[in-house]
């Protein structure tokens, strides 16, 4: 079996990524082709989302929810990871040596933020880092 796409999408797209990506792992004569996938647990909006081996972790949502949500590719299925410090929506993410890093974002509202967060998988906690600059 080949090895899923790496594809990282925010917001709406999220479901229907998550099931084309599905798709491509399930079977070789699906390539391009679309597919339903087990619902989220919980619903978001404006949201990140970052790829780490063959999971998806989606983090940050509209309405305040700090709960991480994480897509198993491999096996279609979802789990919770530990909560986001804080609410967080609009912000970016992407999946690097082995940590998931976060950066910015809207806090409080539509107050912007620099502050880079790292989450760890396997130890599944949350670690701030140096804040990113502004210009």
């Amino acid at each position: 079996m080949r090895t899923p796409a790496r594809l990282l999408a925010s917001g709406s797209l999220l479901c229907g990524l998550i099931g084309f990506i599905s798709a491509q792992a399930a079977s070789p004569q699906a390539q391009g082709t679309w597919a339903s996938t087990r619902k989220a647990p919980a619903e978001r909006a404006e949201v990140t989302v970052a790829a780490l081996g063959d999971k998806a972790y989606v983090i940050g949502d509209y309405n305040a929810a700090t709960e991480i949500l994480i897509y198993d590719l491999a096996h279609d299925s979802w789990s919770k990871g530990t909560a986001f410090p804080h609410a967080v929506q609009h912000a970016s993410a992407v999946g690097f040596g082995g940590l998931i890093y976060v950066f910015g974002g809207y806090v409080d509202g539509w107050t912007a933020t620099n502050e880079v967060w790292a989450f760890n998988p396997s130890a599944n906690t949350w670690t701030k880092r140096v804040k990113s600059r502004r210009r």
